[in-house]
């Protein structure tokens, strides 16, 4: 905890926020990226309750102090309308004196998933299957939808809600007479933490934690749906079983940054399951389930929360062959995932490769197609190849645009087209930048200098 967030604590601990002094703040529980997390107490009705306060201030915001609490209000009011017993249930909210946000939630006893993992590693397939079906019971709630009305005038809309940032420090799990209860915490805190830049000139803020999210939270351009929330219980239920992660970054407690885990999210496959110690003996179809979810594609994951959840309530304590009834799609051992890791030191090789045989066909090309008749500027265009001047230029641009993530969003598109397909790649970089205007730039400036497309009929 920063001295910041220490002096924070101690000055909020006896104090009551709230509308008419409403909530009691008693005890700090804990901290998170997010925020602040404390026991109070509803003095209306004498409950505890706790309190997630977020560092977020509406007055560091880019937007204007009356839209930001208007979009805070907003996104609450999606959180406090989710209803399920396994999503921990939101009451109130608002923003401090100070201009912090804040919003009130059912104080819980118990633990969450990441201090259980903490203490005993990994958990058995039983006790994995009560917990994952649970939020996947949850997340079908959310998923389904909430009924939200816009105006006075309109009818109630029904507005899906994605988690984005499901991990074991948000499953909270409750014991009770009848066994644990599952609660999914943070619904909607990683939406309401990027409004401070929503509506300004910055980059679209990322959303989520970087070691649990899926592919496409890193794509700017992509919308994202329920399928994130699939990929990021992918890589919960192999911690749970497996102990460690599925790409083996975190190694003995070590320190893993931000942009390994992105690179290994977009461009790394995952260890098969039962390759890991003390896993040999998972029922295959568990491995099957648990790599369904993690394909880089979403349109390779299951389809929904629903269809996971039917999946793995089939499965038994005790290996078994795969039913190819239940799982017909590919998984992250097919041949198209054979190609998920390709290094950067590599994208040289992946240009050279090409060169004869771009030679070679380049002469038959004009050959058959008599394109000697043809104008310079028409051979251009035909000849116009990816080679390693072109990635190099694109990527010292595309930099400028997303930072980092450049290198590892080139590597990526390299393996959706081949060397012809130059416009193709220009434009599924440009694809990448947030800034229409920039993306556009980007485009224009690339085509030309590269001939592509311009004598294209």
């Amino acid at each position: 905890m920063t001295e910041q967030s220490i002096e924070q604590t101690d000055s909020l601990l006896g104090r009551s926020i709230g509308d008419h002094d409403r909530y009691r703040i008693d005890a700090h529980l804990g901290q998170g990226g997010m925020g602040e997390v404390y026991q109070a107490t509803d003095a209306r009705i004498g409950k505890s309750i706790a309190i997630k306060l977020l560092k977020t201030s509406s007055v560091e915001a880019s937007t204007s102090e009356l839209e930001f609490r208007r979009r805070f209000e907003r996104e609450c009011a999606i959180c406090a309308s989710l209803k399920s017993e396994n999503i921990v249930q939101v009451s109130d909210y608002g923003i401090t004196a100070e201009g912090y946000p804040f919003y009130v939630m059912e104080y819980l006893e118990g633990e969450t998933l990441q201090q259980i993992l903490k203490q005993q590693s990994k958990l058995s397939v039983k006790r994995t299957k009560d917990i994952i079906l649970q939020v996947c019971a949850g997340l079908q709630s959310a998923h389904e939808g909430v009924a939200l009305k816009t105006s006075d005038m309109d009818a109630d809309r029904r507005i899906k809600v994605v988690h984005c940032d499901l991990k074991p420090a948000n499953i909270f799990l409750v014991p009770t007479i009848l066994g644990e209860r599952v609660k999914i915490i943070d619904f909607g805190v990683a939406k309401i933490q990027s409004l401070h830049i929503e509506n300004s000139n910055l980059p679209k803020p990322f959303l989520g934690t970087y070691h649990y999210a899926a592919p496409e939270q890193f794509e700017h351009q992509i919308v994202i749906d329920e399928r994130v929330d699939i990929y990021c219980l992918g890589i919960v239920l192999y911690e749970m079983l497996a102990g460690v992660d599925p790409f083996g970054l975190k190694v003995r407690g070590s320190r893993v940054s931000n942009e390994a885990w992105i690179k290994a999210h977009l461009l790394k496959s995952v260890q098969p399951l039962r390759s890991q110690p003390g896993c040999e003996s998972l029922p295959i179809d568990l491995e099957q389930i648990m790599m369904r979810c993690l394909e880089k594609s979403p349109e390779n994951r299951f389809p929904s929360v629903q269809a996971l959840a039917q999946a793995l309530d089939a499965v038994q304590n005790t290996p078994r062959d795969l039913s190819s009834s239940q799982l017909s799609k590919k998984n992250s051992t097919d041949e198209n995932n054979s190609l998920n890791f390709i290094p950067s030191h590599l994208l040289a090789k992946f240009v050279g490769a090409f060169k004869n045989f771009k030679e070679n066909e380049a002469s038959d090309e004009l050959s058959s197609h008599s394109l000697q008749s043809k104008s310079p500027s028409e051979k251009s265009f035909v000849l116009s190849v990816i080679n390693s001047d072109l990635i190099d230029r694109c990527h010292a641009e595309l930099a400028i645009h997303i930072g980092p993530i450049a290198k590892l969003i080139i590597e990526r598109t390299l393996r959706k087209v081949n060397y012809q397909q130059s416009r193709k790649f220009i434009d599924e970089l440009a694809n990448s930048i947030p800034d229409l205007d920039a993306a556009n730039r980007f485009r224009k400036t690339f085509l030309e200098s590269n001939q592509i497309c311009l004598k294209q009929k």
